[in-house]
């Protein structure tokens, strides 16, 4: 009795042709699917990454070059006029600019929750050319209030003492540079830039995969499962009258429906049907005769 049971367990688990072929197709769509919009998203999350080391070293480049002046004579307003520009830009979202001495001259924010930003730079990349466009630094932080990253930007700025008579500063770009031991860094420029925008985007992309991804999905079901009716519905009828004919029934015929090879297949088991009932026929007129003749 537990063994019966058991058996009827087994077969309610058991999956048939129609559910392995959705439960496959369906598992292959979803792991396509899904390495295609990672591999998407993770080359759009580089592509936004990219973009937003390109953006920040140029305007920090020009930031840096824009203060020399105001360090030189501790101008707070040009300073602050200075940041309030670079802050228009959507993007940047802190501004700082620092003496030599790590003091802060000038600083803004776009958002007042943003931490200050008050660790000196390290470990300086050195990069060839001139010597403005030499030494940057950055550093990459989290902000809980943005829920995104924030990039920071740290960037020296130099002058040429050889420039300054007297008591008069003089601020004048030289045409033809100087030897680099000729420069002087008198400050340092930090630029924030933050990733929201971009990470906004790369949600809102996100969630149109997974909507392709959903659409593909069904559709890709559907297909299938028509396919599987074709398939497997003569398949299942093969079998029910495999187990007719296990049952004595040599009277039915399976019905040829298509010309490709399930259709040969049910003109095949026809033919052995047809056969079988011939034979039985046979062995019945000789058993009668047999009986007979016993008689």
């Amino acid at each position: 009795m537990k063994k019966n049971e058991g058996e009827r367990g087994v077969r309610k688990v058991r999956l048939g042709l129609r559910g392995k072929f959705v439960l496959a197709v369906s598992l292959l769509l979803i792991g396509s699917c899904a390495s295609l919009g990672w591999l998407i998203l993770r080359n759009v999350r580089d592509i936004a990454v990219k973009e937003t080391l390109e953006l920040g070293e140029h305007f920090g480049r020009h930031l840096a070059e824009d203060c020399e002046l105001g360090i030189l004579i501790e101008s707070r307003f040009l300073l602050d006029g200075l940041l309030g520009e670079a802050l228009e830009n959507e993007v940047i979202v802190q501004a700082m600019v620092r003496n030599s001495a790590g003091e802060i001259l000038a600083e803004q924010r776009s958002f007042p929750f943003l931490e200050s930003v008050t660790r000196m730079p390290r470990g300086l990349e050195r990069k060839p050319g001139h010597p403005r466009d030499r030494a940057l630094h950055i550093d990459k932080r989290y902000s809980k209030g943005l829920r995104s990253d924030i990039y920071d930007f740290t960037i020296p700025v130099l002058t040429l003492r050889e420039q300054v008579v007297g008591e008069e500063i003089g601020f004048l770009l030289d045409k033809n540079p100087r030897p680099a031991r000729g420069w002087e860094t008198i400050g340092w420029v930090t630029l924030s830039i933050s990733t929201a925008k971009s990470d906004q985007r790369i949600r809102i992309l996100a969630r149109e995969v997974l909507l392709v991804t959903l659409v593909v999905l069904v559709l890709g079901i559907l297909i299938v499962i028509a396919l599987v009716r074709i398939i497997v519905e003569p398949t299942r009828r093969l079998v029910q009258a495999t187990r007719r004919i296990t049952g004595g029934d040599l009277s039915s015929l399976v019905a040829v429906r298509s010309r490709d090879e399930i259709g040969d297949l049910a003109v095949s088991f026809n033919q052995m049907t047809v056969e079988l009932k011939r034979s039985r026929e046979v062995l019945e007129d000789y058993n009668t005769s047999l009986e007979a003749k016993v008689r």
